[in-house]
């Protein structure tokens, strides 16, 4: 097998498992149309700030996350780039693919205004300007595909866990529309045992009716252990700063709300955890430990190095960036 049929077939595996699926096919859909369809919002008012102008229905929010999940692929390119499990240049149909969605300005807006994601971001801008780097020296490239492998298993079952997403909906202050549970009624919870208690039961239960807030919290223990599982993947890949980087920039949107948002209640969370899973008193050390770090950003540091700092008025240069996009694309005849 060549190189170039080696990097079609990763690239392949990559497309089949996070992009060519249905979670994505709501946003692929949007940005391959050149109209809105009737009932459509434009795409301006759909991917706004959700803190400024809430989310109202349950259409807009499916819409939303197909983005989210579309925007997380193109991460795992980014990061597949820096592991050397995927090298440049990419095939010319993919990176025009690509940056006909990622240059989309409301796209833009959306992944570097209103909720800031580096990966999509350098990314686009690599495609922009190829600079042919492989950041992972030949001594450490059997490790970085190693740890990029894991990553991406570890990453797949996250995303793939409707428990984990009811907890982040929460976090990200979404509301349930059937009961208008919300963040807040979560936080509470925790810090009365017995209504923990009476949560875990009827998620266990195959007779009660699971609520809204029961399915948040055993999300919570889920991506709390996820967390514990991807600390140590981090930890393994200390070597490669660049690439541990990378794994935490894909979750980094919420390491920042459980920073701001747990806080105190942290040790609520994990003293429940550990009776919902049975763990000792070891265990319950090792995901605090986690948890620490990652919510300390100390792993942002390497890609943020990198990636320069951010423009000071970011809508000034939202307006630049869509200025040089419509040169280019004036430039090349599109």
């Amino acid at each position: 097998m060549t190189p170039a049929e080696l990097q079609r077939l990763r690239l392949e595996g990559l497309e089949a498992r996070f992009y060519s699926d249905e979670r994505t096919e709501l946003a692929r859909g949007r940005l391959a149309r050149p109209t809105i369809l009737a009932l459509e919002l434009p795409l301006d008012r759909l991917l706004r700030n959700h803190v400024v102008d809430p989310i109202r229905t349950e259409r807009e929010v499916l819409e939303r996350d197909s983005f989210d999940f579309l925007l997380s692929y193109y991460g795992l390119v980014e990061i597949a780039l820096i592991a050397g499990h995927l090298t440049e240049p990419l095939p010319e149909d993919f990176v025009e693919r690509t940056l006909s969605e990622l240059e989309q300005v409301e796209v833009v807006r959306y992944y570097e205004v209103h909720y800031p994601l580096l990966l999509p971001q350098l990314l686009r801008r690599r495609l922009q300007k190829p600079h042919g780097r492989n950041r992972v020296a030949p001594e450490h490239a059997e490790k970085a595909e190693e740890l990029y492998m894991l990553f991406l298993a570890l990453t797949a079952s996250r995303q793939r866990d409707a428990n984990i997403e009811g907890f982040l909906w929460l976090l990200d202050d979404g509301i349930d529309p059937e009961t208008g549970s919300n963040w807040t009624q979560l936080i509470q919870r925790l810090d009365h045992p017995e209504e923990v208690q009476s949560s875990l039961r009827r998620f266990a239960s195959a007779h009660d009716r699971r609520e809204a807030l029961d399915v948040a919290l055993v999300g919570l223990f889920r991506y709390l252990d996820h967390c514990h599982s991807l600390a140590r993947l981090i930890r393994d890949a200390e070597a490669l700063p660049e690439l541990a980087s990378g794994f935490w920039h894909l979750d980094a949107y919420w390491f920042r709300h459980l920073r701001t948002k747990v806080g105190s209640h942290l040790d609520a969370a994990l003293e429940a955890m550990a009776k919902w899973d049975g763990g000792s008193v070891g265990a319950q050390s090792d995901v605090r430990r986690a948890l620490l770090e990652l919510l300390s950003g100390e792993y942002a540091q390497p890609l943020d190095d990198l990636a320069g700092p951010a423009p000071a008025d970011l809508e000034t240069y939202l307006r630049k960036v869509q200025l040089e996009l419509r040169a280019e694309s004036e430039e090349s005849g599109h």
